[in-house]
């Protein structure tokens, strides 16, 4: 290894791989370059609480490639949702900016003079993520913080995504329906979601729990959440679900309200169509548990659905919601071609998924996009759609051990990339035509996204545009959470003008004393803020 001696600068530090052997430990292979790093960001790095950690980070001007700064940029990371980059810019680079989704109803059988189907309605999943349900009036989809974004506002105010109803393509959908005559239906309501194979997710920080299923058809992103409120000691407790979309739903509770001293303990399992048990214990003053649960029959639910908003419309029919999907009635693919088409909802462009998916780091959007991807090139598997991804990693990476990719969100443990694969994805995207949405779609600091509530005060607001990233797993060791991966990675404009891709990682912050929700969001907000003092530094010296 090759030492250098400091330079008489005050803005840089030349760290030699010795030192980083130090701070990784001698069982981590290292970069045979020279770390450069400001001391202001070595004194982040090296504070007490990072004494195990891992730290990864590379900042380079677009334009001139010069590096700013580097510290291990060639080891490999967990990028928690820094990986939707990676998924965004193959969804654009292969399906383009302007695609959308088509989901038909069609008439299996004929419609008579007196507005009858004789037969059954079939509506055909096309992977529409939000089917409507997060479509603003103006035909852009929701997301944190957009109307502040969308008129420049200065303020700091928060705002919430546009209030937007989960029902509204599937209502949209019905009303269609009557327009085109119909008033009744003799057949069947049926949801054909064979486009790609349903598939779970499963959480890290619990494993063994699905979060939510990758699914052609998607309302409301297949979830409701559970409440469960505690009473008096010794008595049940008092659960409810929201959003009430499908009154069929049964939540059957056998929690019971314990002593304040006791550790909530909730468990939330499927058991048959539209019903769910939740066990467990809520100690009595502890504030209402929410758990966000997936609907595991995502084509009985949106047939469920789809039959109340006919309904709601006027047209009567047998077909029970309590029932599930029968989609043994399915005709071949091949027959849709001679079938009436009485309903279309069509999405808006695949650029507004994209806000959506990275401003709010929306994993259900995320997982949907190597099925699209795949579909493109004529198969539909989700392990084909993440090959396709290699298309566009060859483009800008030639080191294809830099980059291991196993889904479209951040989710999963095997995500591990380089700081230097990360800028140079970024700094080919400014290269591409969709390079200043992609630029754009990213969460602005302080304004919108996942940074609307940092950097309000900052000297970058607004002039920093980050994805962010958090993985946390749990040591049942001593109780406590372990920050597996945080991340930032995006642009900045400096406050000399320079424009600057940047990619910062940390892994493996362990503490072992931080137990429940609100001890882990203040956890995992003090690391995040750290990631934002380098990128500031950064901002404020170049």
């Amino acid at each position: 290894m090759k030492n250098r001696s400091p330079r008489a600068s005050n803005k840089y530090r030349y760290l030699c791989c010795g030192l980083a052997l130090l701070l990784l430990g001698a069982a981590v292979p290292l970069a045979a370059d020279t770390v450069v790093i400001p001391d202001e960001i070595q004194a982040i790095v090296s504070a007490p609480r990072y004494c195990h950690a891992w730290w990864g980070l590379l900042a380079q001007d677009v334009h001139t490639g010069r590096i700013i700064c580097a510290w291990h940029p060639d080891l490999l990371f967990h990028p928690a949702s820094v990986t939707k980059l990676f998924s965004a810019a193959a969804a654009l680079e292969q399906l383009g900016g302007d695609y959308r989704f088509h989901t038909p109803l069609y008439i299996n059988g004929n419609l008579d003079s007196r507005g009858v189907v004789r037969g059954d309605l079939i509506l055909v999943a096309s992977g529409d993520i939000t089917m409507g349900g997060r479509t603003r009036p103006d035909g852009r989809i929701a997301y944190s913080g957009i109307e502040q974004s969308a008129v420049g506002d200065k303020s700091g105010v928060q705002n919430a995504p546009a209030k937007t109803n989960p029902l509204a393509g599937i209502r949209r959908l019905a009303r269609q329906a009557t327009s085109a005559g119909i008033k009744a239906v003799t057949g069947e309501v049926i949801v054909d979601d064979r486009l790609f194979p349903t598939s779970s997710v499963y959480s890290v920080k619990n494993p063994g729990m699905v979060i939510f299923h990758r699914s052609p058809i998607m309302i409301n992103d297949n979830l409701f959440d559970i409440v469960i409120s505690p009473t008096r000691r010794g008595m049940p407790a008092a659960v409810d679900w929201r959003p009430r979309l499908l009154p069929l739903l049964q939540v059957v509770s056998t929690v019971r309200t314990v002593a304040p001293a006791q550790t909530p303990r909730l468990e939330v399992t499927p058991s048959g169509f539209g019903k769910f048990l939740i066990s467990g214990e809520i100690p009595e003053g502890h504030p209402p548990i929410v758990r966000e649960t997936a609907v595991p029959d995502a084509a009985s639910y949106a047939r469920a659905l789809l039959i109340a908003a006919l309904r709601k419309e006027g047209i009567k029919m047998k077909a029970s919601p309590a029932t599930p999907n029968p989609f043994r009635r399915l005709p071949q693919a091949a027959a849709y071609q001679r079938f009436v088409k009485v309903a279309e909802l069509v999405s808006p462009p695949l650029t507004e998924y994209l806000r959506m998916i990275l401003k709010d780091s929306h994993n259900p959007g995320a997982e949907i996009i190597p099925h699209l991807l795949a579909l493109q090139a004529g198969g539909n598997s989700f392990a084909e759609g993440m090959q396709r991804q290699k298309l566009l990693l060859s483009r800008f990476s030639a080191d294809p051990g830099s980059i291991s990719l196993a889904d479209g969100s951040g989710l999963s443990q095997a995500n591990l990339v380089t700081p230097r694969a990360v800028v140079a994805l970024l700094a080919h995207m400014t290269r591409q035509r969709h390079g200043l949405f992609f630029r754009e779609a990213l969460p602005l600091l302080g304004v919108d996204g996942t940074l609307m509530r940092s950097g309000r005060d900052s000297p970058a607001r607004g002039r920093i545009s980050g994805k962010t990233g958090t993985l946390i797993t749990v040591d049942l060791l001593h109780d406590s959470a372990i920050m597996d991966g945080k991340s930032l990675a995006g642009y900045m404009m400096t406050a000399a003008g320079r424009e600057v891709a940047f990619a910062f990682f940390v892994n493996f912050v362990h503490s072992t004393d931080v137990r429940g929700r609100e001890e882990t969001r203040k956890f995992t907000g003090e690391i995040g803020a750290d990631l934002l003092r380098i990128a500031e530094a950064i901002h404020r010296a170049n």
